[in-house]
């Protein structure tokens, strides 16, 4: 077993899962090699999905990424993770799934991808044989790339370290513990208390904390979790519909079966980058079914996180209330100067060096308490521990041109 995994980030669109289910299928032998992948099924609910998501591409080496129109049609995928894996010079392995647009594309047009040519796996390997050859020229192409960054990875020095070695930053992890969550007590307080009267709507700034929030609420609350369902990741309502159905684990996807589901069940049902919604077909429709299922059944519950007030992205008809009525609006701000000094502490990491009170007084500042543009200065600030001649100002504004 080598003591370094390779880690293989798949990038896909939702609507080619049976192209990666097979896919997976025939490489996780490469899992014995020292070989992880990973893949955003690997999320948990309320798991901070867009966060996870960039983490992850960070610590990739290789990036699988399973072509389709549908996937070159993604503005995520096109525009947060090719663009990520071409700034981080990761090792690119495409796979043409069906009949796209490859040609306009120079990522695609400048690197060697399989099958090759204008071959497809959907038109020129339907036969189960011919497919299993191309998925073991698929994995033997992924292996080879795997050894060459093998090799290429330089050797760990000599065991030495100084004597006075700087523990390991702890604001670049990911907090997945919940009993290790800063702050935001009273946010989760007067939410939950929110969920006692009904549903409601999470409002804030991109990277305020919601997704955060939500997350830790999922950990700790009694009922049935479903979710989140990220819009920004469905491919049109009859996505949507699927993911539902298969969250609540129902044979068929249509709105019947799911909303006498729903009407059965206490549940919490999250549905996250709801301004993404009526781009992928959930529109004003959509989300008063769930207002109506909401009024027949006292244990469910929707929280939908949204950057903008919910009748800007479903605009009143004047035809009745409006469908969003039955979300109670709750906005997230910035941490309060408690919350702040205590995430500025690290409870997560004790082992880790501490800041003095001017240099946390200043990052206090300079963040104005946001909590991604706190969470970015300290990592910087931390880094100048071991590296005193280390701009950690200049690189935390260029995290807040290229990250907010």
């Amino acid at each position: 077993m080598h003591s370094h995994p390779v880690r293989v980030f798949v990038s896909y669109s939702h609507a080619d899962a049976v192209h990666l289910e097979a896919v997976l299928d025939y490489l996780k032998g490469l899992e014995q090699d020292g070989v992880e992948f990973w893949t955003d099924r690997n999320l948990r609910a309320g798991d901070p999905w867009d966060d996870a998501i960039k983490q992850q591409i960070a610590a990739c080496d290789v990036a699988l990424v399973l072509v389709s129109q549908g996937f070159l049609d993604s503005q995520y995928c096109k525009d947060i993770e090719i663009r990520s894996f071409l700034a981080g010079s990761k090792v690119l392995v495409p796979v043409i799934l069906s009949a796209c647009e490859w040609e306009r594309h120079d990522w695609l047009t400048s690197r060697q991808f399989l099958p090759g040519g204008q071959k497809t796996v959907e038109e020129h390997y339907r036969d189960q044989g011919d497919r299993k050859r191309l998925f073991l020229e698929i994995r033997k192409h992924l292996r080879e790339q795997i050894e060459r960054l093998r090799t290429e990875r330089p050797k760990p020095p000599p065991e030495s370290q100084p004597e006075t070695a700087i523990p390991p930053n702890p604001f670049g992890q990911v907090i997945k513990d919940p009993t290790l969550f800063v702050g935001r007590q009273k946010e989760l307080s007067r939410l939950r208390a929110l969920l006692q009267r009904g549903s409601v709507a999470l409002l804030g700034e991109p990277k305020i904390g919601k997704s955060a929030l939500l997350w830790q609420l999922a950990q700790s609350w009694p009922d049935e979790v479903i979710g989140p369902v990220n819009f920004e990741l469905v491919d049109g309502l009859d996505d949507y519909y699927r993911d539902l159905a298969d969250r609540l684990k129902l044979e068929a996807s249509d709105w019947r079966t799911i909303r006498k589901a729903l009407r059965e069940r206490r549940l919490l049902l999250l549905l996250d980058e709801l301004d993404k919604a009526p781009g992928r077909g959930f529109d004003g429709e959509a989300l008063a079914r769930l207002r109506a299922v909401s009024g027949q059944n006292p244990g469910f519950q929707v929280i939908a996180v949204s950057r903008n007030p919910l009748k800007r992205i479903f605009p009143d008809s004047g035809l009745g209330s409006p469908v969003y009525s039955f979300l109670q609006p709750f906005t997230v701000g910035v941490l309060d100067e408690s919350d702040a000094r205590g995430l500025l502490a690290h409870p997560w990491a004790p082992e880790g060096s501490t800041f003095d009170a001017a240099t946390s007084d200043q990052l206090l500042l300079l963040s104005e308490r946001h909590p991604f543009k706190l969470q970015r200065a300290a990592f910087h600030r931390y880094e100048a521990f071991s590296d005193p001649g280390r701009d950690w100002l200049a690189a935390w504004q260029q995290d807040m041109e290229h990250m907010l």
